[in-house]
């Protein structure tokens, strides 16, 4: 199969201002030699050519699939996107595609805007820290066009401006849409799901509130977990800024990484806390591997470096699957949690959650 290149408008970007690496895997990330942590699930053509025969099925009558159909949309999802498909597929389940068509010459409006100084500063710096091991953002056009897609969202949203953990989500965006669409995807994704992990008033607000959430889940679900956890006083707040502010872009191999994506799309928050719930039990589940990870040296290790086993696609989405978690029961814990939230002292809201600052800093 082709190796693929992130969408641009216009021309494809020039690969030879990409700096020279020794092998790069199929998604164009630097690839260290013996790293099982690079895999790409090859499919079978035919396999490849039902599934886009599918969608374009679903697309060309979007309507009637997402009204009277939705959940078939989500098992197609739960199988993942088709790369050729999934800009396409991303727009329509967000409902970025409407919202770019009510708005059109808006991003460029934004483009051309002068933007607040300290936000500006702030995406300068954190733009080198972004997949800088990958081949577009290693060339001026990849830059430019994250400097410009989280310079638009910090004019456009006011209640959120710019804070670190936004520029690794626009960077997702941008390998596989084009700058654009981008924009308005991340405009849904803030509005949608994330506006309590980054708003200028009350943030890291919804990041304390997942935390607890997550919390009651693991006592409902995986008690064994919980109490081991608690055991070693580990803070459920330090998995989901690791894992949800940045929605899993900086902790999983790329491949599963854009599978949960493509079911986030499709289902909503509930999609998160179900592969969090299930890394916990691929990780801790077993009595020996509690034993094994008996500090909080020995949990963060594991929780920062997962086997291939757990988190391959293929492993942990079925199992995130077996849980059965319902958007409402999230809901109810979410809305109990925050109107009993604590005071808590947590870093800047510009601070770099995301800590390594490339994929290859990973597993190692």
């Amino acid at each position: 199969m082709a190796h693929s290149q992130p969408p641009q408008e216009g021309t494809q970007y020039d690969r030879r201002e990409a700096m020279e690496a020794p092998s790069r895997d199929h998604y164009g990330f630097v690839k260290e030699d013996g790293s099982d942590r690079y895999y790409f699930v090859e499919l079978p053509p035919n396999v490849v050519r039902e599934r886009e025969k599918k969608w374009l099925e679903v697309l060309s009558d979007w309507e009637n699939w997402n009204q009277r159909k939705r959940h078939k949309v989500k098992q197609l999802c739960r199988k993942g996107i088709p790369s050729s498909l999934r800009h396409q597929v991303w727009m329509r389940l967000s409902g970025a595609e409407r919202l770019m068509k009510n708005n059109v010459g808006v991003y460029k409006e934004l483009v051309a805007a002068e933007g607040e100084k300290d936000n500006l500063e702030c995406i300068k710096k954190d733009i080198p820290r972004t997949f800088a091991d990958h081949e577009y953002f290693q060339t001026q056009q990849g830059r430019d066009n994250l400097y410009n897609v989280l310079k638009a969202v910090s004019i456009y949203k006011k209640d959120v401006g710019y804070a670190s953990g936004m520029s690794f989500l626009a960077a997702v965006l941008l390998l596989n849409t084009p700058a654009e669409d981008s924009f308005w995807l991340m405009v849904t994704l803030l509005d949608s799901y994330l506006l309590e992990y980054f708003k200028v008033e009350n943030s890291h607000a919804g990041l304390q509130v997942d935390a607890q959430v997550l919390e009651d889940l693991l006592l409902q679900h995986l008690p064994e977990v919980h109490r081991h956890l608690k055991l070693i006083h580990f803070d459920p707040l330090l998995i989901c800024s690791e894992w949800f502010l940045c929605l899993f872009t900086r902790s999983l191999p790329w491949s599963c990484m854009l599978r949960i994506w493509d079911m986030f799309w499709a289902e909503g928050n509930r999609v998160k806390f179900r592969v969090a719930l299930a890394l916990l039990k691929l990780l801790f589940g077993k009595k020996r591997q509690r034993d094994k990870a008996d500090g909080f040296y020995e949990v963060s290790q594991r929780l920062h470096h997962p086997t291939i086993f757990e988190c391959h696609e293929d492993i942990l989405i079925p199992e995130s699957l077996k849980f059965h978690l319902m958007e409402e029961d999230i809901k109810r814990l979410w809305k109990k949690r925050r109107e009993g939230l604590p005071v808590r002292t947590l870093p800047s809201r510009r601070a770099t959650f995301c800590g390594a600052t490339n994929r290859s800093d990973f597993n190692n």
